[in-house]
């Protein structure tokens, strides 16, 4: 039975080493006393290597694997966290596994095992720096495994990293060519079921200012033609409609697809078309941020009658949706209007008073509805009313306060005291909340919304024009719209907080903000090509890129572009030297056709023999066949072993090997009996 090699330290420290790559991408979803616990598994895994004292036995390896399990089931395990109890069971076994590793055999089965690991990864991020840094794991682990064969050493990582590169364009083929497909399960939401970050579907003052504050990416879109301007960018996320004097909700909480519009029609006047593609980013909730009115959407989300816009599932990851929105025109369609407007005229009883009585004054003096919607706005532009992102806080009547104490607020102060006035007066009114605005990427021509361009306005449902866009921060702040968030946050001294929140503080140095650009550009990409690859795009890609636009084609281009890659392949192998195109020697090539000949005839070439060996026992059983058989071996010798020759007697002996083999077949053909066989003489079997 062959030696079982053990695991020398250096192979011991390249496994510890992967396990620590693998370990860093989950450091922020593992417990601490998780990650304390396995790195002292570790340095005990290493000293016992180092001392040479024997490994824990079955009974103390099993006690620490059922305690792990048991905590980490204790401690993680809740709503939503399944995921995350997955992966945390899963990197502590790999871990205790440590305890019982001996061999290089053992290792092998253990490295094929850890390439599951960079995967798991993608359940919670599918960030470009995270794929660069997948690369590096799978380095690590070909290593590792490559170590289980021969020593590791620095011309092992040279080895599998040209292993790596070789299967790039393969990789690539398959990632572009192979049909694209939903997944054959699902797989549930990480992080639990509620929103992890942005708008939610209730909104009292403050969220929006604290949401302006923050740096987090919300989603990106590139248009098909020019990009709007930042005045018109109003992404429309939910109505909210119910107030129980300090909350604004849905009236409908659990919406279904039930309660879907039909598609959208095409509007009964003439209105310019923006194409675009939405890529939002996971915020674990089923709304969409869009331009209305929409015209087109993915057949995987609806619109409800208040036309916001839902996905199928909640987006747990980056996701694409490829819209058609009608150019701003600040109100949605008359047809927009499906049920009655009471949801639009309630109001909690006995709060904000003097709300009420400044409403049914001013409702007194105007002349319309749109007077008395303008006359509110006047009073916010001309009364000494203030925008800040620090507002102070707000009791019980939050209304009263705003209006005749603090006058100082955010978004979502004037647009939930705008909606209240409006319904003291009878006007169906509601507060619309998604974000307003967007930086222009001028690297790739995309929009950036982040979560400081949330926003909260209000629309009003005018007789005769349907629900009608009132933004009262245009009133208070006109820069806030007209220029965009980002410059009006760069004349305030606020801190923004997020993970690229140091890259904004500095934006204005164009060094660091073209550096911001960029790096956010590249990521767009990855995300548009890569992480939102699917059918339709492949589709896409493939009618631009060859005219291929069925399975059919595509199954076609792919056998073309395999044999393309593998002859592309070959090539490169022999230019490299890897492998070599040798022609056969004419004279060897002649010589095996006479072994084969022979070996009809009854004599098999055995080991060690020469050639004479043949020539002598094929005489034996045929003395006719020997002359020739001699002659052209004696051709065959000078041509290997005897002195240079020139061309021409080259030639001449080919030629005269050519003739004698030709004479052997023709004279061995029918003359010998099966039944004997020269390697059977006894002449043969005495011979030293």
């Amino acid at each position: 039975m062959a030696e079982r090699k053990l695991i020398d330290l250096n192979t011991l420290g390249l496994l510890l080493g992967a396990l620590a790559a693998l370990w860093i991408p989950h450091l922020t979803r593992i417990p601490i006393w998780l990650t304390l616990m396995m790195l002292a598994i570790v340095a005990w895994r290493w000293m016992l290597h180092r001392k040479g004292l024997a490994l824990p036995g079955a009974l103390l390896r099993g006690t620490l694997v059922l305690g792990v399990f048991t905590v980490v089931l204790l401690d993680m395990a809740g709503p939503g966290q399944s995921v995350e109890v997955f992966v945390a069971l899963l990197l502590s076994g790999f871990v205790l596994k440590l305890l019982e590793l001996k061999t290089l055999e053992d290792l092998s089965r253990l490295a094929v095992m850890l390439f599951l690991l960079p995967a798991t990864q993608f359940l919670f991020s599918q960030e470009i720096a995270l794929a660069g840094f997948t690369v590096l794991q799978v380095l690590l682990l070909l290593a590792l495994l490559n170590s289980t064969v021969q020593e590791p050493d620095p011309r092992s990582f040279r080895t599998v990293t040209s292993m790596l590169v070789y299967a790039l364009p393969v990789m690539l083929l398959l990632f572009v060519l192979v049909p694209r497909t939903g997944p054959l399960w699902g797989m549930p939401a990480p992080g639990g079921n509620g929103a992890s970050t942005g708008i939610s579907d209730e909104m009292s003052p403050g969220d929006i200012s604290r949401l302006g504050q923050s740096t987090e990416l919300a989603f990106r879109v590139g248009f098909e033609g020019a990009t709007p301007a930042p005045e018109s960018l109003y992404w429309r996320g939910l109505v909210l409609d119910s107030f129980d004097g300090r909350t604004w909700r849905r009236s409908e909480r659990r919406p279904s697809r039930r309660q879907a519009l039909e598609r959208p029609r095409p509007s009964d006047r003439e209105a310019e078309l923006l194409d675009y593609e939405l890529i939002m980013e996971p915020h674990n909730e089923t709304w969409l941020f869009a331009l209305s009115p929409l015209h087109d959407f993915p057949s995987d989300s609806w619109q409800l009658p208040d036309y916001s816009l839902h996905a199928d599932r909640r987006v747990t990851q980056r996701s694409r949706f490829a819209l058609q929105s009608e150019a701003d025109a600040g109100r949605l369609p008359a047809s927009g209007l499906s049920g009655p407007l009471e949801h639009a005229l309630r109001l909690p009883d006995e709060s904000n008073e003097r709300a009420r009585e400044l409403a049914a004054q001013w409702r007194a003096d105007a002349s319309s509805d749109q007077d008395y919607v303008e006359g509110i706005l006047r009073h916010f532009n001309e009364a000494d009313f203030h925008y800040t992102l620090s507002p102070p806080a707000l009791g019980r009547n939050a209304i009263d306060e705003f209006l005749f104490e603090t006058r100082s607020g955010f978004c979502g102060h004037y647009a939930e005291t705008l909606v209240f006035l409006l319904r003291t007066a009878g006007i169906p009114a509601r507060v619309v909340v998604g974000y307003q605005g967007g930086e222009r990427n001028p690297f790739e021509d995309y929009v950036m919304v982040y979560q400081y361009n949330a926003h909260a306005w209000a629309e009003v449902w005018i007789e005769g024009q349907g629900w009608s866009r009132v933004d009262p921060t245009m009133a208070v702040a006109p820069e806030r719209i007209e220029s965009g968030a980002e410059a009006w946050l760069a004349g305030q001294e606020i801190e923004l907080g997020g993970d690229s929140g140091l890259l904004q503080r500095y934006r204005n140095l164009p060094l660091v903000n073209a550096l911001r650009l960029r790096l956010d550009s590249f990521d767009y990409l990855w995300s548009r090509w890569v992480i939102n690859y699917d059918g339709q795009r492949q589709l896409q890609f493939l009618d631009r890129l060859a005219g291929v636009g069925d399975m059919g084609g595509i199954i076609r281009l792919f056998v073309l572009s395999s044999a393309a890659l593998l002859s592309a392949f070959l090539l490169l192998l022999l230019l490299s030297g890897r492998i070599h195109w040798r022609r056969q020697d004419p004279a060897r090539s002649l010589y095996r056709k006479f072994e084969v000949m022979a070996r009809r005839n009854g004599c098999q070439a055995e080991a060690g023999e020469v050639p004479g060996d043949i020539v002598r026992r094929l005489g034996e059983l045929r003395p006719d066949l020997e002359p020739a058989a001699g002659r052209l071996v004696a051709q065959f010798n000078r041509l290997y072993f005897g002195p240079p020759m020139t061309s021409a007697e080259r030639k001449s002996a080919l030629h005269s090997m050519q003739g004698e083999l030709a004479w052997l077949r023709q004279r061995s053909r029918g003359r010998f009996s099966r039944r004997q066989s020269c390697n059977d003489n006894p002449v043969s079997q005495t011979r030293p």
